[in-house]
């Protein structure tokens, strides 16, 4: 049991990271996947799903995974620039992956699942550093003192 708590403790943030991201990829494939979003063009659908999906996920991530310290409005809107132009690219990813996919016959229900993994994975290493000491930490200080 011991050794469990260690693991769970050393690996805490990838643990809280996998159960935001779930909940986070259930939101974007809901909605991609919701018959009012499904009757449009694959990629409006997914800009759509990708816009709620953002949100939650800034949230969620902010609280749960990174545990952010920012506080203040002007702090928090930095950190979440920061974070929407950081999805930013991985939505441009993932439509990219989308339209290749489709372009070359795999259908549109098929090709979210590939361009999803990969768009994980890029999520996690541009979240780490909009929440991190070296990326979002320094610039929300600042923005705490001018706030102050």
């Amino acid at each position: 049991m011991k050794k469990i708590k260690e693991l769970i403790k050393k690996y805490k943030r990838i643990i809280s990271y996998v159960i935001v991201g779930g909940f986070t990829t259930l939101i974007s494939f809901g909605l991609y996947y919701f018959p009012g979003i499904r009757s449009l063009h694959y990629i409006a659908a997914n800009t759509i799903a990708w816009i709620c999906a953002v949100i939650f996920s800034f949230f969620a991530n902010r609280r749960f995974v990174f545990e952010s310290k920012s506080r203040g409005v002007r702090a928090v809107t930095l950190e979440f620039a920061g974070f929407v132009a950081s999805r930013l690219f991985s939505l441009f990813a993932e439509d990219a992956i989308l339209y290749i996919l489709v372009a070359v016959g795999s259908g549109r229900n098929i090709a979210k699942l590939p361009a999803a993994i990969i768009v994980v994975i890029l999520n996690y290493i541009t979240g780490h550093f909009v929440f991190s000491e070296h990326g979002g930490k320094k610039k929300n200080e600042a923005a705490d003192k001018a706030e102050a």
